[in-house]
This record gives structure tokens, sequence and C-alpha cells, in this order.
């Protein structure tokens, strides 16, 4: 099959929270459109050869790193004790705190999802995405017009899932 040839743009994205299992999921709204993650892939090391190169390098492959990433969104609510709101998922807070369950298990002490990028299908390919697990997430908020809310996430798993 050969590469698409239709080119996804800022509008054609969605963010999506996941808890273990999937039972809660909430989908990031008013978002900027600047998703960004990072997967640097397995650590790789050269033996050199009394400090130079041999014609045929021995790099071995000794450990793996995380993802990380990161995106913002528009400001709307601080906290909500009944649904899950944007901030909740930084601040560990409200809905979020109370009734999702870490990736990592229910008795984990760190709180972790799932999030996924899916970009929309468009000349009639298929929707891509990148899910990337065990995510521990932290972030920001600045004032401004709008206010924003920003995020930054680590992904406990050395590459994502993608489709």
């Amino acid at each position: 099959m050969a590469e698409e040839t239709g080119v996804r743009v800022r509008k054609d994205g969605t963010i999506t929270f996941a808890d273990n299992g999937g039972s809660n999921t909430y989908v990031i709204a008013y978002e900027e459109g600047d998703f960004a993650g990072d997967t640097p892939g397995d650590i790789v090391q050269e033996f050199l050869d009394r400090g130079c190169h041999a014609s045929t390098p021995s790099v071995r492959k000794v450990g793996e790193s995380t993802s990380t990433g990161g995106f913002s969104c528009y400001f709307r609510d601080v906290t909500d004790a009944s649904v899950a709101v944007a901030p909740d998922f930084i601040y560990n807070a409200g809905f979020f705190a109370s009734t999702w369950v870490s990736t990592l298990g229910s008795s984990a002490d760190v709180k972790t999802v799932s999030i996924t990028f899916a970009a929309a299908a468009v000349n009639g390919g298929a929707i891509q995405t990148i899910v990337y697990n065990h995510c521990y997430i932290s972030g920001s908020f600045s004032e401004g017009d709008p206010n924003k809310v920003g995020f930054s996430w680590v992904s406990y798993e050395n590459t994502p899932t993608t489709t």
C-alpha cells in the first residue's frame, strides 16, 4: 500500500486521555493545535577501538529512553468534582483524582494516563493515531487573552503505539 497523499493539519487532530482500561476518557477541547511528541528511541553506544572508529563500528543498544511531549489548551475550569476538566490532570485533583485509575494499576502511587493523538482521515485515507502509554502529566497556567493551560508529559515506555 502506498503512503497516503492527504496532508493533516492542526484542525484534524484530537487529543484524548484515558485511564487504565479506558473506562474514563477525556477529549481536550479548545486546544491550540500545538501537540508535540519526542521519541528518542533506544539508547545506543559506540565502543571505540583505542579511541578510533572501526571500519564497521561496534554499536550496541544499552538501554531504552522515554517519550516526552506537550501541548496547550485554553483555560475554562480549575477543577470539578463531578466531571474531569483539563487542569485536574496537572494538579491530580477533582474527578480525575477521585475516579480515574492509573494505567500502572489501582494500587500505583503515581497517577498516569494514556494519551492518544488522532489525526482525522483526509482524502479517503484512514485515521492515524499515536498512543503514548503510562504518561505522567505536569503543566503550567498562564494568563493572557485567552488564559492557557500547558501540559508536559513523560511516557514510561520506549516507543508509542501507532496505527
